[in-house]
């Protein structure tokens, strides 16, 4: 007869109920909360908490820890592009991610969205109707409620120097078209925690 692991006073897990917890807090990370925070940081605050600050090891103590990283790094995402294909690939690529995402076609729907809101990321393309990217993002930069916006160029510039240009015109990032699903959210994320 096999014998059930058995819990600390505190609520730790037993030894034979480790795997559990790591599958567990696998499965909250990737699909629910954070899927672009790395194991490794939702693991050591999750011990930080069990062995420093004596909370009980819980699913509940693992959620809440995704919970609060995916909130401190970053929440609501505008999503300015005039390609219908692109901006849609993109905004389910960020609702699976579980971010809030908002679209705009054009620069003028971008300032129309920003008189009532500020997004923590805008990712913007270049080549916009009426106005280019360029342009909207000189007038971001020159409002003082969205100057310190995290602001990414999504083009299909990518001739040598094109991330540079961007770069020295004020975005904080340059990300490619065509969109790479597999690691777009992260590439987000890595500009805008840098």
């Amino acid at each position: 007869m096999r014998k059930r692991a058995k819990r600390s006073g505190d609520g730790a897990p037993g030894p034979q109920q480790k795997y559990d917890y790591v599958k567990h807090i696998e499965h909250i990370r990737n699909k629910f909360m954070c899927s672009e925070v790395p194991m490794g940081v939702i693991f050591v605050l999750f011990h930080k908490f069990v062995a420093h600050l004596g909370a009980p090891a819980s699913l509940p103590l693992a959620t809440g820890i995704c919970i609060f990283l995916r909130e401190k790094l970053m929440h609501d995402i505008l999503v300015v592009d005039d390609n219908s294909i692109n901006r849609q690939l993109a905004v389910y690529l960020l609702k699976k991610g579980g971010y809030e995402v908002y679209e705009a076609e054009s620069g003028q729907q971008a300032f129309d969205f920003l008189k009532s809101q500020t997004p923590d990321v805008i990712l913007l393309d270049i080549q916009l109707p009426e106005m280019d990217g360029l342009e909207v993002l000189k007038r971001i930069r020159s409002n003082s409620s969205t100057k310190d916006v995290t602001v990414i160029a999504l083009t299909a510039y990518t001739m040598r120097g094109d991330k540079e240009k961007f770069e020295t015109a004020g975005f904080d990032g340059y990300l490619p078209k065509p969109i790479e699903p597999r690691t777009f959210a992260r590439q987000i994320l890595e500009i805008y925690s840098s």
